[in-house]
């Protein structure tokens, strides 16, 4: 697959739409210190006793959807091989990572004989995998329906208004739907102390507060109130390495 010099990913999009002081921003933002984007445990529970896996995932960390992968693995205790794609020099455009995958995206895991993109879809994929017990993704039926549609809402709804102001001059009719999605998001947020309803964090915290804490970054956040709901509700502890 030849690679095009249009901008066809949405990483080359990001790119082009994103003002290049923004993108500085982004980038000066340490995530990886960053206590309340990459460090869930529970209350109660001892750090995680991370287990080397022979899992490639290639990963940008100004991606709040490589950071929503990162925090599942370390959820789990997982010891993933980090290999850093920046999208932003076209590393994704390599003939070895289209070979990989022809979407040329990032996050993308390599697991095995099972090759996956689409974030939401590899934090469900590990936690279905690798978790001990069935609470960051349950079995449940309902509790299951919940955190899908959560997951749904984020990726064709919630993120799709921020990207739309992703602009130095977005219009007024962008910012007050986004801020509209951030009010659903504020109502969803009451039905219990996590995301879902319920008394413990799954996977659709970590997609939300991965992309709450990008929207921080980016100076979209009306005020606290989104913030201060979510990342209030993980129990967020010790600082977090880059390395997993």
């Amino acid at each position: 697959m030849g690679v095009s010099n249009k901008a066809t990913t949405k990483e080359e999009q990001w790119k082009t739409a994103v003002p290049l002081e923004w993108r500085v921003k982004l980038l000066s933002v340490d995530f990886s210190q960053r206590s309340d984007v990459l460090c869930p445990t529970r209350p109660s529970a001892p750090p995680p006793k991370y287990v080397k896996m022979t899992i490639d995932f290639y990963y940008f960390l100004p991606s709040p959807f490589c950071r929503s992968v990162l925090l599942t693995a370390r959820a789990l205790g997982l010891s993933l091989n980090l290999k850093e794609t920046n999208v932003w020099e076209g590393e994704q455009n390599k003939p070895e990572f289209v070979a990989l995958n022809p979407q040329h995206s990032v996050p993308t895991l390599v697991d095995g004989d099972v090759t996956l993109w689409e974030s939401r879809a590899i934090c469900t994929y590990l936690a279905s995998r690798y978790s001990k017990d069935d609470s960051l993704y349950p079995q449940d039926p309902k509790v299951r329906a919940r955190i899908d549609a959560l997951l749904y809402f984020d990726m064709g709804t919630l993120w799709p208004r921020f990207r739309n102001t992703i602009s130095a001059s977005p219009t007024q009719e962008s910012l007050d739907q986004f801020h509209e999605a951030l009010g659903w998001l504020d109502g969803f947020l009451g039905r219990g102390r996590f995301a879902a309803g319920t008394d413990h964090v799954t996977v659709a915290d970590h997609v939300l507060v991965a992309n709450v804490a990008s929207f921080e970054a980016a100076g979209r956040l009306p005020g606290t109130g989104q913030k201060r709901k979510h990342g209030d509700a993980l129990p967020f502890q010790q600082p977090v390495s880059r390395k997993f």
